[in-house]
């Protein structure tokens, strides 16, 4: 698992200290690795997976944690690009309720 993470990171286009990498299913079998050799590569590290697994994520270094995308109340797509962005692409919320 740990080869398959090291390899996914850093192949084609290492991982360089600064980037963000977004770690998808980031506590199952290769996640940990992914997170934790992202981090080692000076990357700020966003993982993506259930609710109830991402605190492994959190054991493994990762910067941010958001719920994965095929689960209820998820909006990881916003979440991500918010949390690697700084921008927000949901509608402002308007406070005019009439």
């Amino acid at each position: 698992s740990a080869m398959l993470a090291l390899q996914g990171l850093q192949a084609k286009r290492p991982v360089r200290p600064g980037q963000h990498v977004l770690v998808n299913g980031a506590c199952g079998n290769v996640g940990p690795f992914a997170v934790q050799i992202a981090k080692a590569a000076g990357a700020e590290v966003t993982a993506v997976d259930r609710a109830d697994k991402l605190g492994v994520a959190r054991e493994a270094q990762a910067a941010a944690a958001v719920l994965g995308h095929n689960f209820p109340g998820s909006d990881w797509y916003q979440d991500s690009f918010a949390l690697l962005t700084g921008r927000d692409l949901r509608p402002a919320a308007s406070d005019d309720h009439r």
